[in-house]
């Protein structure tokens, strides 16, 4: 009936079919095209998971709570108004430091520099790091790293490297690198982003620091100045120095930690700018044309490898379109390998408009129908499997209608066609379903763009399907006369019709010796994905945006080279929250949908014994931290308060077992105010109560800095979040409840949880996805042997592509399980296709069956290689990491799809169907 009504009006279906496409295409981008937001953060966060329900509650507190201005304009008094404000400005907040002083004594100076002369000798300007200049400076100035060539045994341990080889501290190059000030200068623009120092720390102006004589100019540079500071460096480091003095020195320990990497094997320096880094438009032409210019003049002598400018974002803006043409351009090379297969210019420009429109049909039931708010930029990785997809479905039609017309050559092609449609369009719906199954696994992951990539994914696939039942059918009938039956010279075809023959004797001969190989390879792989070296977690928290070779990605990844963290006070902080309730009720597929805030209604500091209650908990968590237990916090100064004379009527201390107004809170809030909650920085502990807009009392709040310094290494933050699991059991000791919530900033919180995730939902993904696939291909095929060697090959193939990606380096960050997620739903199309026209062939001896499933399924299958590779080529020039990972794996899957496809499918099929026919020719 289907193909009576599309092959009997074909003009009518294509003109219906695209008009409403079109149609509705437009109406999807005209009406939701703000959807689409490209920002690179977005998305990248974790939903409905714990942490994730603390994270909200966090983010959404100071818009559910009442500020400190809100407190202080409370107030019906002027004078207690008038008390509070001064409160305030005498009052340090979390984020204050504490003044520094600087001791130049060592240094000759006077022990407080002007500022000029801070700006005319940099040794001065070394010795304020710490005091004037708090060490926390370095993380938000500037960075570049170099690799300098002539360490030719940098493998080795240093003190196995002769001192003559580190030509790193030779004169020449040492100056070009000096004179870096100056091509910082030269630029405009540089006022965006400029400080008030002057000089690099680099080390060719260290060398000067270490001779007092010496002139602090890089005119003035010596090699003797510098082999002085090559030898200090490395014997302090290695600790042979025996002058503890000297190596304790600024100077020295500046330069190991902050310029050379913690291993010296590794030939990496580093140079930190007078320079903020910034995310601007202006900031963001200045930091481009520095790194031209220092790659221009300084690559004699080293290698830039690494910047740090916060610039990473911006250029990806920049780059994604041009990737995004380059995905065109994978489309049209497509286009002409689908030409080349099948000879017919008006077909494949069908299958060309069918691609387009599957991807704008998907858009309009994304936005308008399922109403998705939010558009992020992996939807786009989306194009690579639109233009797999349309390829391969439309080569399946014209191969078995080439099958079809060979085994049937004297009946009219139309009916040819006809007879043709139930497989192909049989093996394009089982493979079309499972892909789509394969994507939609992923509303279980917790990670937020896996959900909208999987949701898309899914509906291009179905989209796709949609239009080839009521499009490339009815095209392929019109100009069925103007496809050859034999597009290729008869030399081409008699050569892949006797690898085919050759290629079905020897899987059935060798097949237990095949099937043994097959299952040795996928234990290996196995091993090498979950035992050594396994498929693990990035080693940073920053989300791979560009490819791994650029300088801002090389450094997030190789930024632990180097000690940025020594001297540092910041540290992680710990939160103790009570009274607040997770959040429950955020969006699941819109970041900017951070649901509401509640407060728990059995929370009450109701009596003075209560009060005890929670400081005890204070005393506790100042233990903690390692601080001192009479440090004064909020809770100490109100306890105070309540007992001495000036405190009100109602507030005053009586017994412990007395009443205590909760209004007596928002009495000493006006007189003393909190600090600001959260908080992602501070050095000493703060905490308050928590009130509502309507200056209600409803929780409280402590903050300690803890014993970790602030990192955003995965190993340091794993071992934290698992301190904080420990302290969660603690504290609710001493204040049970749900409402009593651990946390960190929220910034930790977002990417610790996302890197947590990652992995499991990825693996729950893979399994769901597995076992859906079971269902269906025992549902389409109806035969329980083939379902299994069905099964069995795929997970070979998953197992196989994810070792292979363990050897390449790759590691599960959300790009990457993205992709792996896209390899799943491919994975699935070439062994499906033998799947499915095995069980479609007539009944044959063994051989000769898989001889006609090659001629048949195996020539649509090395067709969509074909046309995969024409799309893999274009995307490893692109510059994005989703884009040149994406090329790279469409490479990979369909390389490895095919050889699973002709061999491990074929071979394993016969040893099972040979192992379930031998027990009737046993006997006992």
């Amino acid at each position: 009936r289907y193909a009576s009504i599309v092959l009997g009006w074909p003009r009518l279906t294509i003109l219906l079919t695209l008009s409403i496409s079109i149609g509705l295409s437009i109406w999807g981008g005209v009406r939701h095209w703000d959807v689409v937001d490209f920002t690179p953060s977005k998305g990248f966060e974790t939903r409905g998971t714990h942490w994730s329900d603390i994270r909200l509650a966090l983010t959404n507190l100071p818009d559910f709570t009442a500020s400190r201005a809100e407190m202080i304009a409370s107030g019906k008094r002027t004078k207690r108004k008038k008390r509070a404000l001064e409160a305030v400005r005498n009052y340090s907040n979390a984020e204050d430091v504490e003044p520094f002083t600087i001791n130049y004594d060592d240094y000759g100076v006077n022990s407080n520099p002007r500022l000029s002369d801070v700006q005319e000798d940099p040794c001065v300007q070394y010795a304020g790091l710490g005091t004037d200049l708090p060490y926390e400076f370095v993380d938000l100035f500037a960075k570049m790293t170099f690799e300098y060539k002539s360490l030719d045994q940098a493998s080795f341990p240093i003190k196995t490297i002769p001192t003559s080889s580190l030509q790193l501290f030779s004169l020449e190059p040492m100056r070009s690198l000096c004179y870096l000030d100056a091509t910082v200068d030269g630029i405009e623009g540089k006022k965006t982003v400029a400080t008030k120092l002057t000089y690099s720390f680099t080390l060719p102006l260290y060398s000067t620091c270490l001779n007092m004589s010496s002139y602090k100019t890089c005119d003035a540079l010596n090699q003797r100045d510098l082999d002085h500071l090559r030898k200090t460096l490395l014997t302090c480091k290695d600790g042979t120095n025996p002058d503890k003095d000297l190596c304790s020195m600024k100077i020295v320990t500046q330069a190991i930690s902050y310029l050379l990497p913690k291993d010296l094997s590794n030939p990496y320096f580093n140079v930190i700018l007078p320079l903020y880094t910034s995310s601007s438009d202006a900031s963001f032409d200045y930091f481009m044309e520095l790194k031209r210019r220092v790659i221009s003049e300084l690559s004699e002598h080293f290698t830039l490898r690494g910047t740090y400018f916060f610039t990473k974002d911006k250029e990806f803006m920049n780059v994604l379109t041009f990737d995004c043409i380059l995905g065109g351009v994978s489309a049209l090379l497509v286009f002409f390998v689908l030409l080349l297969i099948v000879q017919s210019f008006l077909f494949t420009l069908s299958v060309l408009l069918l691609l387009i429109l599957s991807f704008t049909l998907a858009f309009y039931f994304y936005t308008c129908l399922l109403g998705f708010p939010f558009f992020p930029f992996v939807n786009l990785i989306s194009l690579a499997l639109m233009i797999y997809l349309a390829a391969d479905d439309a080569l399946l039609l014209v191969v078995f209608y080439r099958h079809e017309r060979r085994a049937r050559p004297l009946i009219s092609p139309e009916e040819v066609f006809s007879h043709s449609l139930p497989h192909s369009l049989g093996s394009v719906t089982v493979t079309s379903v499972t892909t789509a199954i394969a994507f939609l696994v992923n509303l279980t992951s917790d990670v937020l763009i896996m959900r909208c990539f999987g949701v898309f994914a899914s509906l291009i696939v179905l989209s796709n399907l949609l239009l080839l039942y009521l499009l490339l059918p009815p095209c392929l009938f019109l100009t069925i006369h103007r496809v050859p039956l034999h597009p290729f010279p008869s030399f081409v075809s008699a050569f892949f019709s006797s690898f085919s023959h050759h290629l079905s004797i020897w899987t059935n001969r060798l097949r237990w010796s095949l099937s043994l190989l097959f299952l040795l390879i996928a234990i290996a792989s196995s091993i090498v994905i979950f035992v050594v070296p396994s498929l693990q977690l990035p080693e940073t928290v920053n989300v791979q945006l560009l490819r791994p070779d650029h300088t801002e990605e090389w450094f997030d990844r190789n930024a632990k080279l180097f000690d940025f963290s020594a001297n540092r006070k910041f540290t992680l902080i710990e939160n103790v929250v009570l009274g607040v309730n997770p959040v429950k009720d955020a969006s699941l597929f819109n970041p900017y949908s951070n649901g509401h805030v509640t407060f728990d209604s059995s929370f009450a500091i109701d009596t003075y014994e209560d009060l005890n209650r929670m400081k005890n908990l204070s005393t506790y968590l100042l233990a903690r931290s390692k601080l001192r237990p009479d440090t004064a916090l909020w809770l100490d100064l109100f306890k105070m308060w309540i007992n001495s004379t000036s405190c009100t009527e109602e507030c005053c201390y009586r017994d412990d077992k007395a009443k205590l107004n909760s209004t007596c809170f928002l009495q000493y809030s006006r007189r003393f105010p909190v600090s600001t909650f959260p908080s992602d920085w501070t050095t000493f502990p703060i905490d308050g109560p928590i009130f509502t807009k309507d200056l209600k009392f409803v929780g409280y709040f402590f903050g300690f800095p803890s014993a970790f310094k602030w990192s955003l290494d995965w190993d340091i933050l794993r071992v934290f979040f698992d301190d904080m699991d420990v302290l969660q059991g603690r504290v609710r000791e001493y204040m049970p409840g749900d409402s009593t919530l651990v946390s960190t900033s929220t910034q930790i919180l977002r990417i610790y949880d996302l890197l947590a995730r990652s992995l499991p939902s990825t693996l729950l993904s893979l399994a769901i996805a597995l076992s859906s696939c079971l269902i269906l291909v025992f549902a389409s095929t109806r035969k329980i042997l083939l379902t299994i060697s069905t099964i069995f090959t795929i997970t070979f193939t998953l197992l196989v592509i994810l070792a292979v990606l363990v050897f390449m380096g790759w590691r599960l960050g959300v790009i990457e399980s993205s992709i792996i997620v896209l390899a799943t739903g491919v994975a699935f199309d070439y062994v499906l296709h033998y799947a499915v026209a095995y069980r479609m062939s007539p009944n044959l001896p063994f051989p000769a069956l898989i001889r006609q499933v090659h001629n048949s399924a195996g020539a649509a299958v090395l067709g969509g290689t074909a046309t995969s590779l024409a799309a893999s080529l274009p995307l490893l020039f692109a510059s994005t990491s989703a884009f040149s990972q994406l090329g790279i794996f469409l490479l990979l899957v369909s390389v490895l799809s095919l050889l699973s496809a002709c061999l491990v499918f074929p071979s394993l099929h016969s040893v099972i169907e040979s192992v379930e026919e031998t027990p009737r020719n046993l006997k006992f």
